[in-house]
C-alpha cells in the first residue's frame, strides 16, 4: 500500500495549524529517539590499547619501528580498537614518527602564516614545534625536523630584517649538524653568507663532553648520531646538544651545553623497563587505557622474534602472551600481521569472517551467518524497514489529525 500525504493549505493561520505542527514535531522527536536508542543498543564502545616497547637496545631501531607500526596498523584497522604508543614511563606518544609529524604540522602552518604576512603568528608556531621536541626527548632522538624548524625560523627573521635573531638560529643549526650546507637556490644570498661565516667559527670553537652511563656500555647518541658507548669522552662544537642513551622504552635524553675550551660531564642512567605486570598496569591506568600490549623484539639466530603480552587493565585476569615465528627483516610485515591476528581475541575482539570467505580464517562459529558482527546498524535492511514503517505510520497519523482539524489538508491513499 502506498501512502501519500498532500498538504494543500495556502493560508498561514488555518484552523488546526498548531495541532498539525505539534504532532509533526512529536513524531520527528520520537523517530530520532528511536534511531538513537537502536543505534546505541548495538554499538560497542571503542577500546583503547597502548603499546609499550620493551625491546633491548641490541635490536635495530628500524626493526622496532616497523614492528610497532605494523601492530598499530593491524590492530586498529577495523576501528574497534584505538591503538596508541607510550613510553615505559606512561607518557603519551611513544613513536619518533608521531613527534616528527606533529612538529611538521607546526612547521607547515608557520609557512602558511608567513605567506599571509602573519610573521608573529608564524614565529609562535615555530617556537611551539621546538618546545614539543624538548618535551619529547624520551620519545625521539631525531633532530632533523628541529633543524628544519630552525632554518625556517632563520628565513623568517631575515625576511623581518632581524639578522641577529637569524644568526642565533643559524648558529644552532651549525652546532647540531656541522656538515650541513645551505642551498643558494632555497635561501637568500644574505642567509647563505651569514651561515657560512658561522660554520667557520663553529668549527674552531669546540669543547669536551664526558658521558657516563648506567649500566656501562649503553649506546650514546649526540644530536641524533651514534657516538659510541658509555663511558665516552667526546669533542663537540661549543653550544647546545641533545644527548641520548639507551633505546626503546629505556631511551633517556638530556640537553647539555658544551663551553668553548671547557669540559662538561653528564651521567645518564637508562630508564629500567617495567619489571612486572603491576608496572604495566600502572602505565595503562595512567594512559586511561583498557589494555596494555607489551612488545618485546628479540634477536634469534640472525632473525627476530616478537613477544606480545596483553594486560587487561579493567580486570585482574592473568595476562596472556603470544609470539611470532622467527623472521628476517624483510618478512616483518607478514609476521607482525599474523601475530596481530592471534592477539585480537586477547583484546576482546573476535576474528570475523568477511563476505565471500570460504571458511579459512573465520571465527569458527556458524558458517551460515555471513553478516559481519560489527556491521553498522544503518547498513542493515531490517533497520530501514522499521524506519520506513514508522515513518509511514507517523505520516498517516499526522495527515489524519491535520485533515480532521482543517479541510485544506487532504490525505490520499492508494494501493
Amino acid at each position: 500500500m502506498k501512502y501519500t500525504v498532500l498538504r494543500m493549505a495556502s493560508r498561514r493561520d488555518y484552523p488546526g495549524r498548531k495541532v498539525f505542527r505539534a504532532l509533526e514535531r512529536r513524531c520527528a522527536a520520537a523517530a530520532l529517539a528511536a534511531a538513537m536508542l537502536l543505534g546505541g543498543g548495538v554499538a560497542e564502545a571503542q577500546k583503547t590499547v597502548v603499546l609499550v616497547d620493551l625491546s633491548s637496545p641490541e635490536v635495530s631501531p628500524q626493526v622496532r619501528r616497523d614492528v610497532l607500526a605494523g601492530l598499530e596498523s593491524a590492530l586498529g584497522k577495523d576501528g574497534e580498537l584505538e591503538v596508541r604508543r607510550v613510553g615505559a614511563g606512561g607518557g603519551g606518544g611513544g613513536a619518533t614518527t608521531n613527534v616528527a609529524r606533529e612538529m611538521r604540522a607546526h612547521l607547515q602552518m608557520a609557512k602558511t602564516l608567513s605567506q599571509r604576512f602573519k610573521e608573529d603568528e608564524a614565529l609562535e608556531r615555530l617556537k611551539q614545534a621546538e618546545t614539543l621536541f624538548r618535551n619529547s626527548l624520551a620519545r625521539t632522538r631525531d633532530v632533523n625536523v628541529l633543524i628544519e624548524v630552525l632554518l625556517a625560523r632563520a628565513k623568517l627573521e631575515i625576511d623581518r630584517g632581524k639578522k641577529r635573531a637569524a644568526s642565533w638560529a643559524l648558529t644552532r643549526v651549525a652546532v647540531l649538524d656541522p656538515s650541513r650546507t645551505l642551498d643558494p637556490g632555497t635561501f637568500k644570498p644574505v642567509t647563505v653568507r651569514i651561515y657560512n661565516n658561522i660554520r667557520k667559527k663553529v668549527a674552531r670553537e669546540t669543547g669536551e663532553l664526558r658521558v657516563k652511563t648506567t649500566p656501562s656500555g649503553l649506546p650514546i647518541w649526540v644530536d641524533g648520531r651514534r657516538r659510541g658507548s658509555g663511558p665516552a669522552v667526546l669533542t663537540l662544537p661549543a653550544g647546545e646538544h641533545f644527548v641520548h642513551v639507551g633505546g626503546g622504552s629505556g631511551l633517556v635524553g638530556r640537553v647539555v651545553t658544551v663551553g668553548w675550551k671547557r669540559s662538561a660531564e653528564l651521567a645518564l642512567a637508562s630508564a629500567p623497563p617495567p619489571s612486572s605486570d603491576n608496572d604495566l598496569r600502572a602505565i595503562g591506568k595512567k594512559a586511561n587505557a583498557d589494555f596494555v600490549l607489551a612488545v618485546r623484539v628479540r634477536p634469534r639466530e640472525g632473525k627476530f622474534q616478537v613477544l606480545a603480552r596483553v594486560v587487561n587493565i579493567r580486570t585482574v585476569d592473568t595476562p596472556t602472551t603470544a609470539k611470532s615465528k622467527p623472521f628476517a627483516p624483510d618478512g616483518t610485515t607478514w609476521s607482525v600481521s599474523k601475530l596481530a591476528t592471534g592477539v585480537l581475541p586477547m583484546l576482546g575482539v573476535v576474528a570475523r569472517k568477511k563476505r565471500g570467505d570460504d571458511g579459512d580464517g573465520g571465527d569458527g562459529g556458524d558458517g551460515g551467518d555471513r553478516t559481519r558482527k560489527n556491521e553498522s546498524i544503518f547498513k542493515t535492511w531490517w533497520f530501514w524497514t522499521i524506519v520506513g514503517v514508522a515513518a509511514a505510520g507517523g505520516g498517516v497519523a499526522i495527515g489524519v489529525a491535520a485533515a480532521s482539524a482543517d479541510s485544506n489538508v487532504r490525505l490520499r491513499l492508494s494501493r
